[in-house]
């Protein structure tokens, strides 16, 4: 007859025990994630300081990796919009930027446009992890549409255009707001 009321109570304290587990388990986790995400943020500034000490010395071969290094990094999930992921953002805007500068002096035309592609998918990818309204998407998207003028593909670059109209108008919107608010 014990074993019968004991077998219960075990197998409750086991349910007790995986529940109690439970949030322990995901506190864990994002415990691991902001470590994930401060290592990651660590690395970007390294990468940003020596692009600028590179930028400096006029090695632009050298700040162009670096900025490649920055847009390489993976930040963990649940942290769109945080400082790591905006000067990532950035990275993207200021290397597709020295990209398409080499396009502009590049004489032969299959370069040329090989390096305007690479700044286009720069510029893409670079929405991809941009805040949906924010200062830096507007300026992925103006030089989205520039990448695209140059590569004479201007129906893209109206609608990267458009898309930088809009954010502007929502940007000026969101600035009123604060003043009134």
């Amino acid at each position: 007859m014990r074993s019968r009321i004991l077998a219960p109570r075990a197998a409750l304290l086991v349910c007790l025990a995986a529940l109690l587990a439970a949030p322990v388990s995901a506190q864990a986790q994002k415990t691991d994630a902001k470590k994930q995400y401060e290592l990651a943020l660590d690395q970007a500034i390294i990468h940003y300081e020596q692009f600028k000490i590179h930028l400096e010395n006029k090695e632009n071969a050298k700040a162009m990796k670096e900025l490649r290094s920055i847009v390489d990094i993976e930040f963990p999930d649940g942290y769109e919009g945080s400082d790591g992921v905006l000067l990532q953002v950035d990275a993207h805007i200021l290397l597709g930027e020295m990209i398409v500068e080499n396009a502009a002096k590049e004489k032969d035309a299959k370069k040329k446009a090989a390096l305007i592609d690479d700044a286009v998918g720069l510029f893409r990818r670079g929405l991809l992890k941009a805040p949906a309204v924010h200062e830096l998407t507007y300026q992925l998207y103006m030089d989205l549409g520039h990448a695209y003028k140059m590569a004479g593909k201007k129906d893209d670059a109206l609608k990267a255009f458009e898309n930088a109209q809009k954010i502007n108008k929502k940007l000026q919107e969101a600035q009123k707001q604060n003043k009134s608010g």
